[in-house]
């Protein structure tokens, strides 16, 4: 609401703001500031998940790790996923919250739609060559569900081969979250997308991306001052 009211006297539709009395929620200043990864990285992975060696790997991990991304999913909830949780006419996958155990149906943008859809063609074909049946979205080359050891493994091994060191599984939920509000997506939105039972949680990402935070320092006095210092150089 406080944010409100600055809206509105920036836009010259209040002369001042009468909520900015309203107190926002307090963050615990001993929780760590979520890590990221640079987008640059990212594509580094993403990227080399296309070069696996196994065949059937290179639909399934393009496909997890887009998910990972796309979603801000936690590994447990992946791993929990099967087949019906996938609407292809919506594009949208159906969640169980790992620590809510709410349900929430988030959309997958088009590339992660393309991974996943792709990915199940192989997962036919290699369902019809064993012989078997499984429920599961995301199986291993032996036709069951996939474990995190096994993600994880493969995961690190296709980081190391880009030279992105320092990752984590988790580390695309944190990013998943910051490039939402980086895009300007609403902190609810977010929250919906995560997962997140108290919004608290998810303002920490306003540390790390807050672009009404990048807007208001647009607005610092010091601009000025080093435009003035430009143009005196220029004049020189």
């Amino acid at each position: 609401m406080r944010s409100l009211g600055d809206l509105f006297v920036e836009e010259g539709h209040w002369q001042q703001n009468p909520l900015r009395w309203i107190s926002g929620p307090k963050l615990s200043n001993t929780r760590k500031i979520p890590k990221t990864y640079k987008r640059s990285d990212l594509k580094k992975i993403f990227d080399e998940s296309f070069n696996v060696h196994y065949s059937y790997f290179r639909a399934l991990y393009p496909a997890i790790i887009s998910v990972f991304y796309s979603t801000g999913i936690r590994k447990g909830e992946l791993l929990s996923l099967n087949l019906k949780d996938w609407d292809r006419d919506k594009s949208t996958l159906k969640i169980i919250g790992a620590k809510s155990n709410k349900e929430r149906v988030v959309v997958v943008p088009e590339v992660g739609w393309r991974c996943i859809e792709n990915y199940l063609k192989s997962r036919t074909n290699l369902l019809q060559q064993l012989g078997i049946n499984n429920d599961a979205l995301f199986l291993n080359r032996r036709g069951a569900r996939v474990n995190g050891t096994q993600i994880l493994v493969q995961f690190k091994r296709i980081a190391k081969r880009v030279n992105v060191d320092k990752c984590t599984i988790h580390m695309f939920r944190h990013s998943c979250a910051t490039g939402l509000i980086e895009e300007g997506v609403p902190l609810f939105q977010v929250q919906q997308t995560l997962g997140h039972s108290n919004a608290v949680t998810t303002m920490r990402y306003l540390s790390i991306s807050d672009p009404e935070r990048k807007k208001a320092m647009r607005k610092h006095p010091i601009n000025n001052i080093l435009q003035k210092l430009k143009e005196k150089e220029d004049e020189l």
